[in-house]
């Protein structure tokens, strides 16, 4: 029976299988049949949307076209104008006008551009009337400027003329110290070719910073009146200038130069020179005056309080007997006496001494700068000695001596008058060792 049924489902599956081919190839002649179909359609389909794709592009283009054309006449010519006007108005050419419908971009473009256009003319005429206005104001002001430089010129000339035609010197420095000019007096006096020494009133040389142009560039302060030597090379003199120099400022305050004015005041110079002389020395010797003699004396005193070990001396002396001598033989005899005695008291002393005739018969000398006391000895030796020795005047033969009174610095003396009368108390203790004679074949004195 096993077998029976198994043969039995054998024969049923061989029918089934044989029933599925033939379904299996109905249904593939049926698929085949309607893929042809569809294949058809889609030909035909593809063919209609060649079609379709065709006349789409064609329109399309045709569009195109037609918006080029539009496009070409609604904005490419008002641009191509729109440049055409812009590179006249860049050449210079403001007539331009554009005449465009007002309902589009362009319009109101072109109306922006006339109204700028016609502002533009209406400036321009108003800048050309002002700069003709302009010009001609121009015009004016340069030939008033030409006349004022002429007179300028003239003024100038004229200046450079009442420079040089000076008798004072004038001298134009720069901020760097460097002449910028200078007049024919001012070379003339300080004979520019060689070299020259500034003194100043004392007659000492006169450091360069201590120069009037010199303070002025320092201290941008005016030197006035102030007295300076000029000492020039051999064989021109030295001279003596009355200086005043100040300085000049630009509008910002700053020096520009500085004007120093020399008046030669070499002839007042020493015309006061010789009044000085006159003044403080001896019309007879030569020597200091009591005047003088007071000044030196009081600058001793004030240098020994600054330097004690400056030691100095007062030595007054007198001639013996010297009314004598003048009543007996002249006037003129005691004078040449007196001359003769003020020669000898110069030789024997240095030349950092005075030797001064405070009147009559009377001398003093200053002795300064002394190392020790004994120096005021050896002095006063030698002065006795040269004052015995016998002495020619106007064919008689004299004999004299002098009586000496010493003092010797102290710092307890204030004024030169203290340590004078000291030594004039001393010379009167002196006074009578020894007496002036004349030779036995004379007259007796």
């Amino acid at each position: 029976m096993l077998e029976q049924q198994v043969l039995v489902n054998q024969i049923v599956a061989e029918n089934i299988n044989k029933e599925i081919n033939r379904i299996l190839e109905v249904i593939g002649q049926s698929s085949k049949t309607q893929a042809k179909q569809a294949r058809s359609e889609l030909i035909r389909t593809a063919n209609y949307s060649r079609i379709a794709l065709l006349v789409t592009v064609v329109t399309a283009l045709g569009l195109t076209l037609w918006v080029s054309l539009w496009l070409g006449k609604a904005i490419v010519e008002p641009l191509n104008q729109l440049t055409g006007v812009s590179e006249r108005i860049a050449q210079g050419s403001l007539e331009e006008t554009l005449d465009f419908s007002p309902n589009n971009e362009f319009g109101i473009v072109a109306t922006a551009l006339n109204t700028m256009l016609t502002q533009l003319r209406e400036t321009l005429a108003d800048l050309e009337q002002r700069v003709s206005e302009r010009t001609q104001a121009l015009q004016a002001k340069t030939e008033s400027l030409e006349i004022t430089l002429k007179k300028l010129r003239l003024s100038e000339a004229n200046y450079h003329q009442l420079i040089n035609n000076l008798q004072a010197g004038v001298i134009i420095y720069s901020p760097e110290g460097n002449i910028i000019m200078a007049n024919l007096a001012a070379c003339q006096l300080l004979d520019i070719s060689s070299d020259v020494t500034f003194l100043d009133e004392s007659g000492a040389i006169l450091p360069p910073e201590q120069h009037p142009y010199q303070q002025v560039l320092a201290t941008e302060v005016p030197v006035e009146n102030y007295v300076m030597g000029i000492r020039r090379q051999p064989p021109l003199d030295s001279i003596w200038t009355l200086v005043n120099a100040f300085p000049s400022f630009d509008d910002q305050n700053r020096l520009t130069k500085v004007v120093v004015l020399l008046l030669d005041i070499t002839d007042r110079k020493l015309a006061e020179e010789k009044l000085r002389h006159r003044a403080l020395h001896d019309a007879l010797t030569g020597l200091p005056n009591r005047t003088l003699l007071r000044e030196r004396l009081d600058h001793a005193i004030q240098r020994l309080k600054r330097y004690p070990d400056n030691l100095f001396a007062v030595l007054f002396i007198d001639l013996d007997r010297f009314k004598v001598i003048n009543d007996s033989l002249g006037h003129l005899v005691g004078d040449q006496l007196l001359i003769h005695v003020a020669e000898t008291l110069k030789d024997n002393v240095r030349s950092c001494d005075m030797v001064a005739r405070l009147g009559g018969d009377e001398f003093v000398i200053l002795l300064e700068d002394l190392n020790s006391p004994h120096q005021v000895i050896q002095i006063i030796e030698r002065i006795e000695k040269d004052l015995k020795k016998p002495v020619q005047l106007m064919n008689k033969t004299l004999f004299t001596s002098a009586s000496i009174g010493i003092a010797l610095s102290s710092p307890d003396y204030s004024t030169g008058e203290d340590i004078l009368r000291d030594a004039d108390n001393a010379m009167y203790r002196a006074k009578g060792i020894d007496t002036p004679t004349v030779k036995p074949d004379e007259s007796p004195v």
